[in-house]
């Protein structure tokens, strides 16, 4: 007798699938809210499977290295990552070579599913250079935008994109220069925040970043309402010294270094987190003042060397969510969420819970990806409770969706649970292996198997 356990579960969209798996742990509630997953895909859940073409994000990790949560013109949200594609070009002389092209993924943020895959150009050329696509974002009035690495913008300015993500076409919205007077060299750029209108139409733009290697420097520019330039932002330049940091006496920045510019309704980007491979998130103003840091909760402090910050609110309620450890470290790649304490400060957080759980991996990522956090601005139900949606991220070790939500929350979306649960039992089972070859009588082993419009895993036991 053949019998099958279903191990991971997702629903087949017209030729687009996802493998969603789930985070089975139990997140209990905490002072009236709620943890609910929506899908993972972890090596620790079994998810996480190599050769599964539906995933690019899986199979090409090292260029793949961020996503944001963006919502489409029908108001519908969506996972979305930047992707450095390699693709074969021929050179003058015959031979073939790899460039990175700029391309993104854009997935159903519910349920995983992944929808489509486009190829990003400007004025109907490819966009390609060394990881061209290397961090995506959403800024405030719904852009998607995308930068590359850049090595060293005293040299080579660090262009900005929006994306057009019907067409794929994009624009040109910055090329950032250091003036000769500001700096000889500050070091690599990695990723960066926006903060407002990147296309400068419905209000200003602020731009920050922070270059592995320099001496605590953060860059930032600024872009008016409808003007076409950007200036610096630091009386005029673009260039300012910090001198504090948490863990006290680092002097430079070690890599990956992050900028989180806090969201304020008139949009001054007046604060902002910076974190780096040597330092845990520390909270700065924009006269390079620190504000907050983990000096005053070092019970709740990260481990160094895990980039990734974002504060969010719910309920009246102002929390934080950050990475707390690498792979290097078991659980590996785990996020905490935590409540602020009175007067929004760190000392007197409450932690609320580490998740996954069990983590997402323990695989390196070779040392040059951040972790991603994002969230989404808060969702309202029926009855006038709030959620927000919580991407955590790790190249080369997993990605999940959850929901953080008022006790009582209820939109109608379940996740790939609430998909399990509709699915059409009595529909006839085709079986396929993990290469996608269908097989005609499976014997015992794990195989992809598709029920009517229904994607699982499952394990045969003969």
């Amino acid at each position: 007798m053949k019998k099958s356990l279903l191990i991971a579960s997702a629903i087949l969209m017209g030729s687009a699938t996802a493998f969603a798996g789930k985070d089975e742990a139990v997140y209990e509630p905490v002072n009236g809210i709620e943890l609910e997953n929506m899908w993972l895909h972890s090596r620790v859940n079994g998810a996480w499977a190599s050769g599964n073409q539906n995933l690019p994000f899986i199979n090409n990790y090292a260029k793949v290295r961020t996503a944001t949560i963006w919502t489409d013109a029908n108001g519908v949200d969506k996972l979305v990552c930047g992707y450095s594609k390699p693709v074969n070009y021929t050179k003058d002389d015959g031979s073939q070579e790899a460039i990175d092209t700029a391309t993104i993924l854009i997935y159903n943020l519910t349920d995983g599913t992944l929808e489509k895959e486009i190829q990003l150009s400007y004025n109907n050329e490819p966009i390609k250079g060394l990881l061209i696509a290397n961090q995506i974002g959403t800024d405030d009035a719904g852009n998607l935008w995308f930068s590359g690495l850049e090595s060293d913008p005293a040299t080579m300015p660090i262009e900005l994109y929006s994306i057009n993500a019907e067409t794929g076409e994009c624009t040109l919205e910055a090329a950032l220069l250091l003036n000769d007077d500001e700096a000889t060299s500050t070091g690599r750029i990695d990723y960066c925040d926006i903060l407002g209108d990147i296309t400068g139409k419905t209000s200003h733009a602020i731009a920050m970043f922070a270059p592995k290697a320099s001496d605590l420097s953060i860059l930032r520019w600024k872009r008016e309402q409808g003007a076409t330039e950007w200036t610096g932002d630091f009386d005029g330049y673009a260039n300012l010294a910090l001198t504090e940091t948490y863990p006290a006496g680092v002097a430079s920045w070690g890599g990956v270094t992050t900028v989180s510019i806090m969201w304020d309704e008139d949009l001054t980007g007046e604060n902002y987190y910076v974190d780096d491979f040597s330092t845990a998130p520390a909270l700065y103003n924009t006269s390079g003042s620190m504000l907050e840091s983990f000096a005053t909760a070092t019970e709740m402090a990260p481990a160094v060397g895990c980039n990734g910050v974002t504060e969010f609110e719910l309920a009246g309620r102002n929390f934080i969510s950050y990475v707390l450890q690498q792979y290097n470290a078991s659980p590996g790649c785990c996020i905490r969420i935590a409540e602020l304490g009175e007067g929004l400060v760190f000392e007197g957080m409450t932690g609320y819970w580490d998740l996954p759980k069990d983590g997402l991996g323990e695989v390196s990522d070779g040392g040059t990806r951040m972790h991603g956090i994002m969230t989404t601005a808060k969702r309202t139900d029926a009855a006038g409770l709030t959620a927000v949606y919580l991407v955590t991220y790790k190249c080369n070790n997993g990605i999940g969706v959850y929901r953080v939500k008022e006790t009582g929350y209820d939109d109608g979306i379940g996740g790939v649970e609430g998909i399990i649960a509709d699915q059409d039992a009595n529909a006839p089972a085709v079986y396929y292996n993990f290469q996608g070859v269908q097989v005609q009588n499976p014997e015992s082993g794990a195989y992809i198997v598709k029920r009517g419009n229904t994607v699982t895993k499952e394990f045969i036991v003969k």
